[in-house]
């Protein structure tokens, strides 16, 4: 690890997105956002990773270890798992 924080680019402007169900891609310049798992787009309680936009929020529910998100940024990689 080199001290740097990836989630210092936040926040960060989606240019594009795209959806081959289940996988939903986000992106823009210089980051991407995979999400493999079940995701809805409003808030819910329970055991889940919210990522919040000017928008709406984004709802991601791992249901799996396997990667079931990862966001690539500037900075470095980071990865979501089951809790």
């Amino acid at each position: 690890m080199t001290g740097i924080d990836p989630l210092g680019a936040l926040p960060a402007r989606v240019e594009g997105v795209e959806v081959q169900d289940p996988i939903l891609t986000m992106f823009g310049e210089g980051w991407a956002m995979t999400i493999a798992c079940p995701w809805e787009g409003v808030r819910k309680l329970g055991p889940a990773v919210a990522f919040e936009f000017s928008s709406g929020t984004l709802i991601v529910t791992p249901d799996t270890d396997v990667d079931p998100w990862v966001l690539q940024l500037p900075g470095g990689l980071v990865v979501g798992g089951k809790a």
